[in-house]
């Protein structure tokens, strides 16, 4: 950050992330939070993200796993302006892995 930006109330931000995860025989979840934010200034809301994901995985057989995830993301005033623009997505990511 620059010393104007500092001097204008912006900061570096802060965030943190959680998770918890369980196997048994082949069968894998695992559960995720992501949130962070930046505060931008006098006068500008804070830039702020928030991630959750859920996850699945199952060994298929010996070298192949199958895998899924779903997940929910929400920004705030990505833009960092004095214009909020708002983004809230979803995705779901299924996968196969192998491995030799």
């Amino acid at each position: 950050l620059s010393q104007a930006q500092r001097t204008a109330g912006r900061d570096a931000g802060s965030y943190y992330d959680l998770g918890v995860s369980y196997k048994t025989g082949p069968w894998g979840v695992s559960l995720g939070y992501f949130s962070s934010t930046v505060s931008n200034g006098t006068g500008i809301a804070d830039s702020d993200i928030e991630i959750i994901s859920l996850d699945a995985a199952y060994d298929v057989a010996p070298g192949w796993e199958l895998t899924g995830a779903l997940h929910f993301g929400e920004a705030e005033n990505m833009n960092g302006t004095a214009v909020p623009v708002k983004n809230d997505g979803t995705a779901l990511i299924f996968t196969n892995i192998f491995t030799f």
